[in-house]
């Protein structure tokens, strides 16, 4: 019996397929896998659930907070450079910045007892 046809290039394009459907099982499992939640029970007894972007996002936020905590809120460095200038006698005082700090001041308190009426 003989067969006609081009048999080697019909065995090509159904092995491609076969790829093909291989990578989009693939693709829709990373979809499912990125697309997780997770469900936790709170200590009232509540359910939770946070998607896996949310749960990199709180440890990222977790690890930002403890670098700060770890970290002085005095900048070492500027109070240095100040004292220096002050002790030398090349500190400038800007009093136009100073003017401008306190009625900023003065119009954020009048504006935040005005909203309380």
């Amino acid at each position: 019996m003989e067969v006609k046809g081009d048999y080697q290039n019909n065995q090509s394009v159904q092995q491609q397929q076969v790829e093909k459907n291989k990578n989009l099982e693939t693709t829709q499992t990373d979809k499912a896998e990125h697309n997780k939640t997770s469900q936790k029970t709170n200590s009232l007894g509540y359910k939770t659930s946070f998607s896996d972007k949310y749960e990199d996002y709180q440890k990222s936020f977790t690890q930002a907070f403890e670098i700060a905590k770890g970290t002085s809120p005095v900048r070492e460095d500027k109070v240095r450079a100040l004292k220096a200038k002050i002790e030398s006698g090349n500190y400038e005082i800007d009093s136009g910045k100073i003017a401008d700090g306190m009625l900023k001041e003065a119009i954020k308190d009048f504006l935040a007892e005005s909203s309380k009426e």
